[in-house]
């Protein structure tokens, strides 16, 4: 009995990989940190048809879910912050500042 492969095409993960390199700098920077040979991440985001297993589907997409909670994480503004903020004199002044745009 022949085992089969579940294999994804390039369109379901090719923009998580190219927002990973956009966010690492590099390929090969990318590829280490998601788990995928240099090969194989570079094969994805260079030919537009190409199949590929389970695996590296997984890999990148949850090496782009991770990314996305960081990034959340990081812009994220405590309400504390915007608190103490908007009782300074630059926050009156950036408050009145947005008010007289509107």
């Amino acid at each position: 009995m022949t085992r089969l492969k579940t294999t994804h095409s390039n369109s379901s993960v090719r923009a998580r990989a190219e927002a990973l390199v956009d966010h690492h700098g590099s390929i090969r920077a990318t590829a280490e940190k998601v788990g995928v040979s240099y090969d194989t991440l570079a094969r994805v985001l260079r030919f537009p048809r190409t199949s590929f297993q389970e695996r590296t589907y997984q890999a990148i997409t949850r090496a782009h879910a991770t990314m996305l909670r960081a990034q959340k994480r990081r812009d994220a503004v405590a309400g504390e912050v915007v608190a103490d903020f908007a009782t300074t004199p630059e926050g009156r002044a950036f408050i009145a500042e947005c008010r007289g745009a509107a």
